[in-house]
């Protein structure tokens, strides 16, 4: 992975210092047509993370998303085999998401690289392969298919 984005935490008493940056290994996660991306950062044993990835399936299986040309993919970060939902691919797939995941290594490489510190935690990726955003914390379905327009325009 290339270089990393600075932990979002310090953005938030400000602008988000990784706005308009290249996203780490993009090129890895490129879709075909430059769409916009976004990354959702899911650990397996987190509650809000359930929840997110409930969201996600919800969104995916509706009208909300149907049209908008947004890659979402959900990234499995922060593995503990003594915690619940582990494995998480057994999760990600029980739970019913079926668009692309990817694991993070054992490290949490790509999670710290993108500057997560929590989880969940979402990074928008425009067109162009440039960070447009990044959030922690839950989203609420409304605000998530509000993000993912916008995303979708840009």
């Amino acid at each position: 992975m290339r270089s990393e984005l600075p932990d979002l935490k310090p953005a938030l008493f400000g602008a988000d210092a990784a706005v308009g940056s290249r996203a780490p290994g993009i090129d890895t996660l490129a879709s075909e047509g430059d769409r916009p991306v976004a990354l959702f950062f899911l650990a397996h044993w987190c509650v809000h993370c359930q929840e997110e990835l409930k969201t996600l399936v919800e969104l995916a299986e509706g009208a909300e998303t149907s049209d908008l040309e947004v890659e979402i993919v959900v990234v499995s970060t922060l593995v503990d085999p003594a915690r619940p939902n582990f494995p998480p691919e057994k999760w990600i797939a029980d739970e019913g998401w079926v668009g692309p995941t990817f694991s993070d290594d054992d490290s949490s490489s790509a999670f710290f690289a993108y500057g997560g510190e929590s989880v969940p935690f979402v990074i928008f990726i425009d067109s162009h392969g440039d960070v447009d955003s990044r959030h922690a914390g839950s989203i609420g379905r409304d605000d998530l298919a509000d993000a993912l327009a916008v995303l979708a325009d840009r």
